[in-house]
């Protein structure tokens, strides 16, 4: 079994000060909802530092509705069986 850090290790990171990414690529809005925060914890820390990400996490499914409202995400990492409210 993996551990975070060998994970983190591969993942790809957006290279500081190139002019091949400045201002070419706006950063896209991935909201995650996981009724378990340790896995919101790592999923946030992992897409976020890559530096290609907004990242927001919302740990209470029945707030998941409003967040991605406000929030328009791009993408929705979303846990499909939670105790208060499936996904």
């Amino acid at each position: 079994v993996a551990n975070i850090d060998s994970i983190w290790a591969r993942v790809p990171h957006r290279p500081k000060n190139s002019p091949r990414y400045e201002g070419a690529l706006s950063k896209k809005r991935i909201l995650v909802v996981d009724d378990d925060r340790a896995v919101t914890d790592v999923l946030v820390r992992i897409l976020e530092t890559t530096g290609f990400y907004d990242v927001i996490a919302v740990n209470d499914p029945t707030q998941a509705v409003e967040a991605a409202r406000g929030f328009h995400p791009d993408l929705v990492v979303l846990d499909i069986v939670m105790a208060t409210l499936d996904g």
